[in-house]
């Protein structure tokens, strides 16, 4: 049996009017689209009710389907319903929509990419094929390459330092690295001191306002970790939430960003109208991820590690795609904090094959040295966060992965031939320096904490000074005369990471803005 690209719609035969736009779009788009209805199922699967016709329908087309393949919903429960399962922890019934594709019971991750359109408004559900239709607009707008962080803060083990292991405010931090422009918008500790929020989380306080003038400003991706309700995000500023009213308030401007909810209930469609689907409604957002009832907190920290994994490192486009392969991943690599129940409450709210851009680059990244005439050396930060390395020397050389795992793009700088120094930024936030000499090559690891990339130069054979902000965003200085010194404060509060140079032997000018 041939495979095909099938992108299968179940609705009722009052909506299928206003879907004509979506489907339209993607038979351009090579797929098979097939437009079923509520009222067929029922008349083909007379002795079933309708979520189990729904799902016998679907199984039955699996085979026919190939890993493109998407299942859109399209109307409230109460129309077309999800399937109804039983959370084994709490006893508690819930409706699922990833289930409809899933074989079996053990299954980790639906077969077909799938996504709802939740409103039972002909006229509303126009409105939002359209908005899936034009997305993202002008490609060329800044706020595709933001992404804003907001939730719980980074709960390090005394809440006044970084967690490296699961942590979904630091961890999503490392996986973006600087594929993303950050706005961290972590919830206001009122217990924490400013002066060491500052220090250690990077942020100055937050409320709901700097929240939606963040959101508003526009952003591609939106992500909370936190406690959620049917009604808001609890986890906003100093014990401050985030309410369905304030979404339907949000002036986006068409910049509609893909909100991941990743806390308990936004995505219940039980209630007249959730979160979730409040977003999707005014057209606030291009699609919202959001689970349906209380769900296991460690499979949802981690799932949106592996989903910007997935978009960063892997550069999935597709949605649906996006949140299929960060729920298998999950399963294969993390079997301890995958979850069959959470997955299974996982809803998303929107066209499973949108796809989210890539944000534009104005420049190549990483950095390039010549230590002669006609030698070139680039290093950059790779897919995987590793540091890589080309050389040109009467020809391109293959590419050479360093293995070092890195944060930041490189800085690279050669005080003679056959001399190369790299540093960049470790996922610890120390000084990781790695040298060329003449064939030799070794790294280390320069202890102390750094807030910025650093800023390298040297002014002479055996000669290297090394500037960045420290933690109390105070102007860091340490050299290398033939042997290493300490690292120096000298002091200052800076807003931007330093530029440093020198125009002769013993000359240093070195600039940053104050704040």
């Amino acid at each position: 049996m041939v495979r095909r690209n099938r992108y299968i719609i179940i609705t009722r035969d009052r909506f299928k009017d206003s879907l004509e736009k979506l489907i339209d779009r993607k038979r351009r788009r090579g797929y098979d689209v097939s437009v079923v209805t509520c009222e067929h199922l029922q008349d083909q699967y007379q002795s079933y009710n309708l979520h189990s016709a729904i799902r016998l329908y679907v199984l039955n087309q699996l085979n026919e389907c190939t890993d493109r393949s998407c299942l859109l919903l399209v109307g409230d429960r109460d129309e077309v319903p999800g399937y109804p399962l039983v959370n084994p922890r709490t006893k508690k019934s819930f409706d699922s929509d990833f289930y409809y594709s899933m074989t079996t019971d053990t299954t980790p991750a639906p077969a077909l990419l799938t996504g709802r359109i939740s409103s039972n408004d002909p006229d509303n559900i126009k409105e939002i094929c359209e908005l899936l239709c034009e997305y993202p607009g002008d490609r060329g707008r800044h706020w595709l390459g933001r992404v804003i962080l907001t939730g719980w803060v980074p709960r390090g083990p005394d809440a006044s330092e970084q967690s490296l292991n699961d942590d979904p405010g630091w961890q999503c931090v490392k996986e973006i690295g600087d594929f993303y422009e950050i706005d961290k918008q972590f919830e206001d500790d009122f217990r924490i001191i400013d002066r060491l929020r500052r220090c250690i989380w990077e942020i100055d306080g937050r409320t709901v306002d700097t929240l939606i003038q963040s959101i508003e400003k526009g952003a591609v991706i939106v992500r909370y970790n936190g406690h959620g309700s049917v009604s808001a995000w609890g986890n906003i500023g100093r014990n401050e939430a985030f309410t369905v009213n304030h979404v339907k308030n949000l002036n986006v401007g068409g910049k509609t960003p893909l909100v991941l909810s990743m806390c308990c209930l936004t995505g219940d469609v039980e209630t007249a109208e959730s979160f979730a689907e409040a977003w999707q409604r005014n057209l606030k957002a291009i699609g919202v991820l959001g689970f349906d009832e209380p769900a296991l907190t460690k499979c949802f920290d981690n799932l949106t590690i592996f989903i910007f994994r997935e978009i960063v490192t892997h550069r999935t486009r597709r949605i649906g795609e996006i949140i299929k392969n960060a729920i298998r991943r999950q399963y294969v690599q993390r079997p301890d904090c995958y979850d069959s129940t959470t997955i299974k409450m996982l809803r998303y709210f929107g066209d499973p094959d949108t796809l989210l851009p890539i944000p534009r680059r104005s420049r190549l990244g990483g950095c390039v040295v010549s230590w002669s005439k006609g030698r070139l050396d680039y290093f950059s930060r790779g897919p995987t966060g590793n540091l890589i390395h080309l050389s040109y020397d009467r020809g391109w050389r293959q590419w050479d992965d360093k293995r070092a795992e890195i944060i930041s793009q490189p800085v690279a700088v050669s005080w003679g031939k056959g001399r190369l120094d790299i540093f960049a930024r470790n996922k610890q936030r120390n000084l990781l320096h790695m040298w060329y000499h003449d064939g030799c090559e070794g790294s280390e690891n320069r202890r102390g904490y750094l807030k910025t990339d650093p800023a390298v130069v040297s002014w002479g054979n055996g000669r290297l000074d090394i500037f960045a902000l420290g933690k109390n965003d105070q102007l860091m200085h340490l050299w290398y005369d033939n042997r290493w010194g300490n690292w120096e404060d000298l002091g200052g509060r800076m807003s931007m990471q330093p530029a440093a140079d020198s125009c002769g032997k013993g000359r240093l000018d070195v600039f940053a803005r104050v704040k």
